[in-house]
């Protein structure tokens, strides 16, 4: 989970990079692990997931919470920015892959979030 977690924080783009503060495990939770990231400690943000659901579903719903958080954190700016338009990309699954893809059309731009082997 750690290597995702740092892909999609890296998918971002991001002006100041965020540090993953702690990665937890709480059984029987509806979505029982939860990922605290953020640029400094104070300003940490938590996302929520499930890694025993579709893997590109789980990646998909973490990409978009530390996408909306990221986005408050650096007042509205869109990350990841979309290429040659002033929103964010949006995530989605194309293929059975977890993708960036521009929210008005895909065809303009759709891209993995994470790279090839990732675990």
């Amino acid at each position: 989970m750690r290597l995702a977690v740092e892909a999609v924080l890296d998918g971002l783009g991001l002006p100041v990079p965020w540090t993953i503060f702690d990665i937890d495990w709480t059984p029987g939770s509806p979505l029982p692990m939860t990922v605290t990231v953020g640029p400094r400690p104070r300003e940490a943000v938590v996302a929520y997931c499930d890694p025993h659901g579709p893997w590109p579903e789980t990646v998909v719903r973490l990409a978009s919470d530390l996408q909306d958080h990221a986005c408050e954190v650096h007042w509205g700016r869109p990350f990841p920015p979309c290429p040659g338009h002033t929103h964010p990309l949006a995530t989605g699954v194309a293929g059975g892959v977890a993708v960036w893809e521009c929210p008005v059309s895909p065809r303009h731009h759709r891209s993995p979030i994470l790279p090839d082997g990732t675990p």
